[in-house]
């Protein structure tokens, strides 16, 4: 067996550093580094797991926690006969306790003008039970057996901080259900050269998620010149894996909504989240030759371009300023036809296209020199004027 030799800081230290706070653990041989991070858990008695990253050099483990500890707080080192040697052998089981120092303050207390509950109180326990790093009151109600005691720890091993609860009658136990995190989603944000073929969307969760919950309903990918991306959702572990049936557009800005519905196999709503990324431009020298299509006489003003029928083709809705706005059907070679529709006669200056409303489908929003304008598209190309009208304000731009 392996066997744990040292662990810095020491135990018991009561003066642990808040900052620049690694912890650094010795064994008695060197260490496989895959065994490592699933197998060393850091708890803090205010914060539960503490995250952080793990580096491996021959016998020694560094665990670098991602935020300072909290002042005062006492951190607990969980080794477990998962981690592995070199040779392959198993580790002597470990825990291991430090309080973190307080690192200011006279001993003189100073009275807020706070005034928190009103319930004959007998006992208190601190602690983030939310993950938010701060402490704060809720609207919760819990239990009403004249209590007398409680104590906050990770008791079922969730990484939440649970309350035990010492009552008059019988004592309880209350599990903290933190809801879920999106921690990583690939394409990550704001990259402008997102792949536009082979552009599976991967979403990784802080749990496992329930296979059922992982659908289009729940997770939304839209496409600024498309709206709603049509795919195949696969779920693997804490994994989402979005497959889109037709390749994105090149430069396409892309939206993945994920929302509360994406639950964890435990039950666990997500916390919901947007993400953004760009589709590159492959190709181009970015020299222009003109078409001998020639579109409309109307002054137009402004044009946002998107695939308002479905048909996988960007197609254009023009603002005009001395006519009615149109929009102009794109065969899939850039040749545009009139689709017949003659909307708004507002002095239109600009549009833009995304989908309002959450149907799927790509509506317009028009800025005119009066009241601005909303337009709902049916999925086929047929707008319809909303009863909004929306400023009046020589709008320009939108």
């Amino acid at each position: 067996m392996t066997q744990v030799t040292n662990i810095t800081p020491t135990a018991n230290d009561t003066n642990a550093k808040k900052d620049d706070s690694n912890i650094v653990i010795t064994f008695s041989e060197n260490i496989d580094k895959s065994t490592v991070e699933d197998n060393i858990i850091v708890r803090g008695s205010q914060t539960g797991i503490i995250k952080g990253e793990f580096t491996v050099s021959d016998d020694k483990v560094t665990f670098d926690p991602t935020s300072p500890f909290k002042v005062g707080e006492q951190i607990t080192v969980e080794v477990t006969s998962g981690v592995k040697s070199t040779s392959g052998a198993d580790t002597t089981a470990k825990i291991h306790q430090f309080t973190v120092e307080t690192t200011s303050g006279t001993g003189n207390f100073s009275q807020t003008t706070q005034s928190l509950g009103s319930s004959d109180s007998r006992d208190v326990s601190l602690g983030d039970v939310n993950g938010d790093d701060n402490l704060s009151q809720t609207t919760q109600s819990l239990g009403s057996s004249s209590s007398r005691g409680v104590s906050l720890g990770d008791v079922n091993g969730d990484d939440d901080l649970d309350a035990f609860v010492a009552n008059d009658g019988e004592n309880k136990v209350w599990f903290n259900n933190l809801p879920i995190k999106v921690t990583e989603i690939t394409p990550t944000a704001n990259d402008t050269n997102a792949k536009k073929d082979n552009s599976d969307i991967v979403i990784t969760f802080s749990e496992n998620i329930d296979e059922s919950t992982a659908t289009k309903d729940n997770i939304k990918v839209r496409g600024s010149q498309t709206g709603i991306i049509k795919g195949e959702f696969k779920v693997s572990d804490d994994k989402v894996t979005f497959n889109p049936t037709s390749p994105f557009k090149v430069g396409e800005q892309i939206t993945v909504e994920v929302t509360s519905g994406v639950k964890s196999t435990s039950g666990l709503d997500t916390t919901a989240k947007i993400h953004q990324f760009t589709v590159e431009t492959t190709s181009g020298t970015g020299n222009f030759s003109q078409t001998t299509q020639s579109f409309g006489s109307s002054w137009s003003r402004g044009v946002s371009l998107g695939d308002v029928n479905g048909d996988g083709h960007l197609d254009a809705f023009v603002a005009n300023s001395s006519d009615a706005n149109k929009v102009w059907l794109n065969d899939g070679s850039g040749n545009f036809n009139d689709s017949s529709q003659s909307l708004g006669s507002s002095w239109s200056w600009d549009v833009s296209l995304g989908d309002v409303n959450g149907d799927g489908h790509l509506d317009a929003f028009v800025a005119n020199y009066r009241e601005n304008k909303v337009w709902l598209n049916d999925g086929s190309a047929n707008f319809s004027q909303t009863t909004q009208s929306l400023g009046s304000s020589s709008s320009r731009g939108v």
